[in-house]
This record gives structure tokens, C-alpha cells and sequence, in this order.
């Protein structure tokens, strides 16, 4: 494959995911160079629309977590090492196999949106396709797709004066375009805010799901806790703390302080 056509696909989407991962890491206040794991694949689901219409499916999404704990085992990703390349233009797994899905998906978009414009096509009685039928072969697969972004990509392909193409013209035509699954506004607190939903939703699951005899109850489970001390008794405020384990270390941890006199006046536990 020409080495020019690999470093324009990288540039596709590596430099979008490279962004991200460095917007995700200034969010925390301050930046580290490297991300939870777990973070980044909350982080990956929301990009790539993991599980919805137009995105990735959870089965390419798990590839590119496989990808991911062969080029850095643990539960921390140095993400900057993620896109390196030697000197031969070689990246990682986890590189190659975004470049190989969007390679694959590119191809992929091409044939449904082959279909779909030949669809409404036919749907007017005729083989012959306008500005309108491949405006509406992509906001088919498409429905978040900007008015005018699919105004633009339709017009492009005819020529001054042109009404019609055949099917396989247009196809060429389009095949010579990069068009852009939508996948909302790209900012920071986008991004921030669907992994956001994705771990409510999970966490609804859990909450959700049947107790097994001797589980922690929901009131002892929680992510974060704070305690403030009022006179003689300590406040506990416990918010979703995650595994039974932890909720029973955090019983001990108290127990431990209501015996202490030299407890401190507050205290946060860290994120589990």
C-alpha cells in the first residue's frame, strides 16, 4: 500500500483520538501524560458511538481494547506512545487496528451507501440518480448528518449544467470524497459528558441486577466518600463505592477512626 495513502488515513482519525486523549487528561486538572485504561475505553465508546446507528460495534470496540493491553499491559495507557512510529513508518496494535477498521468501515459505508442511493432511485422509477437521491442515500445512513453537509457532498458530484448520473459515476465521484460520519459537536465536554452517560447506564445495570446473598447493599456501595466530623459523631456521606470488598474496607476505615481521637477533621478517598 503507498506510504503516502497510510499516513493520510492515520491522519483521519489519530489526530482526532490524540486530541481527545489530551483533552481527557487537562480535564483532570492537570496533565499527566497517561489515562485509565478503563477511562480511555469509556473515552473510545463515546467517540466511536460504540452500540449505535453509524458507530462502531461492541465487537470492534473489544479488538481495539485487545490491541490496547498488547501495546501497554496494565491498567495505565501512555497515550502520547500509542501513535509512534519507528523508522520503517510502523505503528502499535492499537494503531494499526484503528487504521484497519476505518479501512474496513470506509469500505463498508461505500456499499450500504451504493445501496441506498440506488434505492431511492428506484423508488422514483428511474436508474438514473439526481442531487436529491444521493442527498437522500446519505442522510439514510446518515440522519444526523448536517443539512448543508449533505447539500455539498450531493452537489459535488455533478458537474455545471448536470441533473443526472448513472449509479457507477456517482459512486466514483464519491468514492474521491471524504465524508465525515457525524458524530456530534467535538469538544471536551461532549465527549466528557457521553462517557458520563455510558457509566450512569452501567451503573443502572448493576444497581439493577439481582443481590446475591451477602453482597454489599447499595447503601454501602459508593465511588466517594467524605466525613465530617460535628461535636463527638462523624457524618458519612457514601456515594457508589463499587465492589463489596471496598465497601467493607471502608466500614473498617471508619470503625477505625470513630476509635481514633486524633482523626483528622475531613477526609476524600480517592476514586476507585
Amino acid at each position: 500500500m503507498c506510504q503516502l495513502y497510510l499516513q493520510a488515513t492515520r491522519c483521519v482519525q489519530q489526530e482526532e483520538l490524540e486530541a481527545l486523549f489530551i483533552q481527557l487528561d487537562k480535564a483532570k486538572g492537570r496533565a499527566t501524560s497517561s489515562l485509565g485504561k478503563g477511562e480511555l475505553g469509556d473515552a473510545l465508546k463515546a467517540f466511536f458511538r460504540v452500540g449505535q446507528p453509524g458507530g462502531k460495534s461492541e465487537e470492534r470496540h473489544d479488538e481495539l481494547m485487545q490491541a490496547l493491553d498488547e501495546d501497554q499491559p496494565g491498567s495505565k495507557v501512555l497515550y502520547k506512545k500509542l501513535f509512534e512510529e519507528d523508522r520503517e513508518y510502523n505503528q502499535g496494535e492499537f494503531a494499526e487496528a484503528v487504521r484497519d477498521q476505518f479501512l474496513n468501515e470506509r469500505i463498508e459505508y461505500y456499499k450500504e451507501l451504493e445501496t441506498a442511493i440506488a434505492n431511492a432511485a428506484a423508488a422514483d422509477g428511474t436508474d438514473m440518480c439526481t442531487r436529491g437521491h444521493v442527498r437522500a442515500g446519505l442522510l439514510h445512513l446518515d440522519p444526523d448528518m448536517a443539512d448543508h453537509t449533505a447539500n455539498t457532498v450531493s452537489g459535488s458530484v455533478f458537474n455545471t449544467g448536470q441533473d443526472s448520473h448513472s449509479l457507477p459515476v456517482i459512486m466514483k465521484r464519491l468514492q474521491n470524497i471524504t465524508i465525515k460520519r457525524s458524530r456530534g459537536t467535538f469538544n471536551k465536554m461532549s465527549i466528557i459528558n457521553k462517557m458520563r452517560a455510558l457509566k450512569a447506564s452501567a451503573s443502572k445495570k448493576q444497581f439493577d441486577a439481582p443481590k446475591l446473598e451477602g453482597s454489599a447493599t447499595p447503601e454501602a456501595e459508593g465511588q466517594e466518600a467524605v466525613r465530617s466530623k460535628t461535636g463527638s459523631k462523624w457524618k458519612v456521606v457514601a456515594d457508589k463505592l463499587g465492589t463489596a470488598e471496598g465497601a467493607g474496607g471502608l466500614a473498617a476505615m471508619l470503625q477505625s477512626m470513630n476509635n481514633s481521637s486524633n482523626a483528622p477533621a475531613a477526609v476524600t478517598l480517592p476514586a476507585l
